[in-house]
């Protein structure tokens, strides 16, 4: 909190959002959670602002869990588009194909596989060169999804042009 004082008055403390610690020119402040004392307003797009940052619905000093209802949600057609390059685009088309073809082909294994229509082609060599061919195709499709791919990998060339932070500068 911030505090008007002259010398002749009394000092009276201003609230102030304890995240960029700017007062009520800045927006509404808002009482988030149990925090009391200087550390009790802050304004909603600073807090939301955290909230994005830490990856985390509550407070770090009280544990109160933050009831953060989002009511600015923009249409489809006002949202930003991507840009992407052309070896994503390629792979995006390849995972689409992909997942395309093994549908098709479970679906065609199941039918020939349990469809009545389908004992002519069962007792046929080449079917069965195809069945087992297929079968393995999707078992090594179903088998082999990618591992991790939610997380960050570091890149060797430019890991090696930053320099290592220090204990400081990880708070």
């Amino acid at each position: 909190m911030h505090s008007n004082c002259s010398s002749s008055e009394t000092c009276t403390p201003t609230p102030s959002c304890r995240i960029c610690f700017q007062g009520a020119e800045q927006g509404a402040l808002l009482n988030p959670c149990r925090c009391d004392g200087s550390v009790r307003y802050t304004h909603q797009h600073c807090l939301l602002k955290w909230i994005s940052e830490r990856g985390c619905w509550s407070c770090e000093l009280c544990c109160y869990r933050f009831h953060v209802v989002a009511i600015d949600m923009k249409t489809p057609w006002q949202w930003q588009s991507i840009s992407i390059t052309l070896v994503e685009k390629v792979q995006i088309i390849a995972v689409f194909l992909g997942s395309l073809f093994l549908v098709a082909s479970l679906s065609w294994l199941l039918w020939s596989a349990l469809s009545p229509q389908a004992v002519w082609q069962r007792r046929d060599v080449l079917f069965q060169i195809c069945y087992g061919m297929y079968g393995f195709m999707d078992l090594v499709c179903v088998a082999d999804r990618p591992r991790g791919a939610g997380r960050v990998q570091r890149v060797p060339a430019l890991a090696s042009r930053q320099p290592p932070l220090g204990r400081s500068e990880l708070r």
